[in-house]
């Protein structure tokens, strides 16, 4: 038995963003620049909220190139599905994925003043 660990799932995002994917959600949790996927003891946790199975991944960009590279020989899936994980890839013509529900705050970006 093999156990999905929030390693395997930022593995997941990463590759679909190298991909070109240009909005990514994991249980319609909208990922963003500051969100952390991680694990807190037996619990992954997306944006501070704690996900549960089915895990299920959205990815909005060229649904032909972001499906290739989920199915690519020696990438992230197909090591998943060596360890039986039921992993289902499928294209859709209309994927709606949720804003970002959280704060975004900065400590050192201010905004740029605008040339006159």
């Amino acid at each position: 038995q093999y156990i999905l660990h929030d390693t395997d799932i930022r593995s997941v995002v990463n590759e679909l963003l190298a991909s070109g994917a240009e909005a990514v959600s994991i249980n319609d949790e909208r990922i963003v620049s500051n969100t952390a996927i991680r694990c807190v003891g037996p619990v992954i946790m997306v944006n501070n909220v704690r996900i549960s199975t089915p895990v299920v991944i959205k990815a909005i960009g060229d649904s032909t190139g972001l499906e290739n590279a989920m199915n690519m020989n020696g990438g992230i899936l197909s090591e998943l599905r060596y360890y039986n994980f039921g992993i289902n890839v499928q294209k859709s013509e209309r994927i709606d994925i949720a804003a970002y529900k959280g704060n975004v705050t900065f400590k050192y970006l201010t905004p740029a003043k605008k040339e006159e």
